[in-house]
């Protein structure tokens, strides 16, 4: 009788320097033009990442987001719905890692910056830590915070299939998931370019038209 023992866990990823960018949305956000949450710039070393990233020059480091529209106040979420997530959380809904609200500047009427003082109910932004599996999902939900709100955006990240290309050793490599649909999930747009907002922090980032 064969040994059935746990089903063996998917290798983890090897993000080394020749990675800029890790994660990709599903499907392209229709309120966010740009942003940088998919660079490996927010990864952090094993054993040594940290629960909020910081500088010398700047008490809070996070990404930075873009908007199609002039926005003042902006709720970002962010919640781990990897499979492993899931299942270590009783209700199955995963992990919740930031819950930040951002008024005003620095920045523009349109861009929350990587320095942005955040507020809310878990405003500090923590590295993704590594070992990170192939098969890692996030949910990222914009919510414009006005009396008349415009939107409430969520949207999936997953890791970037060419990352999953290189590193496949076989058909041991999970498939695309499907695209969330959810209440809140607006259609697919276009990827362009946002070189201009990318100029001064010189991070990789993902721009939509």
């Amino acid at each position: 009788m064969p040994h059935l023992g746990r089903p063996r866990q998917k290798p983890a990823l090897e993000l080394g320097k020749q990675y800029k960018e890790w994660l990709e949305f599903v499907r392209p956000p229709s309120w966010l033009k740009s942003t940088d949450i998919t660079s490996t710039e927010f990864v952090g070393e094993p054993f040594k990442c940290k629960t909020n990233l910081t500088s010398k020059d700047a008490p809070f480091l996070h990404p930075f987001f873009q908007f199609r529209i002039p926005v003042f106040g902006v709720r970002v979420r962010l919640k781990d719905v990897s499979p492993g997530a899931l299942k270590a959380d009783p209700k199955g809904e995963g992990r919740l890692l930031w819950d930040a609200v951002f008024f005003g500047g620095p920045g523009n009427d349109y861009t929350v910056t990587n320095t942005a003082v955040p507020t809310g109910k878990r405003p500090l932004f923590p590295e993704f830590c590594p070992p990170l599996r192939r098969d890692a999902k996030y949910e990222l939900r914009l919510t414009h915070w006005d009396d008349s709100p415009k939107f409430d955006e969520l949207l999936e990240l997953v890791v970037k299939r060419k990352v999953l290309q290189r590193q496949s050793s076989g058909p041991d490599h999970p498939p695309r998931p499907a695209v969330l649909d959810r209440p809140g999930a607006r259609g697919p747009v276009h990827a362009g370019d946002a070189a201009e907002v990318l100029e001064a922090s010189g991070r990789p980032a993902v721009a939509f038209l």
